[in-house]
């Protein structure tokens, strides 16, 4: 089998699936199927780890596809003794408060930038201020 008639056979699943493709990439060789991105449902959605193996031993079933690998940005996927072992893998926690920055008159973006960085108050007689 051609590496683009998996690649067709490949997509197929991924439809019936419901995966977003506009976030999960695959590609083809001749004998494996390689996703990676984030795997989300289309148009929103998540999937449960049952729909991610699932959706992973469909694609492993397809014509010539001896070998499926899945680097998910927000799944872990491991094949173990013939099964798939699907866990959510957990987001890191952002470093600190999210600010806004508001810039009302004009500056230097080198200013703005900077104050940003330093994490000092911006004041309105320079044109900027904090949120």
């Amino acid at each position: 089998m051609s590496r683009y008639e998996l690649n067709r056979l490949a997509a197929a699943v991924l439809v019936r699936h419901s995966v977003d493709t506009s976030r999960c990439q695959f590609s083809s060789t001749t004998t494996a199927v390689h996703l990676w991105g984030c795997l989300k449902k289309d148009p929103s959605g998540e999937f449960s780890p049952e729909g991610v193996s699932v959706l992973l031993e469909d694609l492993g079933r397809l014509p010539g596809a001896r070998h499926v690998q899945a680097e998910f940005d927000n799944w872990n996927a491991s094949r173990s003794e013939g099964a798939w072992l699907v866990t959510k893998k957990r987001v890191a926690a952002a470093a600190g408060p999210s600010r806004t920055l508001t810039i009302t008159g004009e500056e230097r973006l080198e200013d703005v930038a900077d104050a940003g960085r330093e994490g000092e108050k911006a004041t309105p007689s320079k044109g900027k201020k904090e949120r």
